[in-house]
């Protein structure tokens, strides 16, 4: 392998591997800032809120409590993944742009269904009072 095949191997997964984590990162922030100030909007109402949001409010608090296991043990995945992709013969390189595209869409669809599932209840609530 040349020079230039060496440094091309590993410049794709680290570039990917830092897109990674600014969005897990992006998703940390939702999950451990945003989420919290919902629940406590949540708790002075004292309503009954849908499935969907106690799940996501339990993944936010599993996320407060083990953030310390969770991110070190993603970070590894992701980075063994990312690795292995890079090490892939031409003919299946489609599958780091699959990798890459899924994870991105996943986030996408989690901050949207995230907004969704905070915002709706809390519509109700408002709606309700007046």
């Amino acid at each position: 392998m040349n020079k230039n095949g060496f440094v091309e191997s590993f410049l794709w997964p680290i570039c990917m591997w830092l897109t990674h984590g600014f969005v897990a990162l992006l998703l940390s922030v939702v999950l451990i800032g945003i989420v919290p100030k919902f629940v406590m909007q949540f708790e002075e109402f004292s309503m009954e809120l849908p499935q969907a949001t106690q799940m996501l409010i339990g993944l936010s608090h599993m996320m407060c409590s083990y953030w310390y296991l969770l991110v070190p043990f993603l970070a590894i995945v992701d980075a063994a993944a990312l690795l292995g992709l890079s090490q892939l013969p031409p003919k299946l390189r489609w599958l780091r742009s699959l990798w890459f595209n899924f994870f991105m869409l996943a986030a996408i669809v989690f901050l949207f269904l995230t907004l969704f599932v905070l915002i709706v209840p809390f519509q109700q609530t408002v709606h309700g009072l007046s």
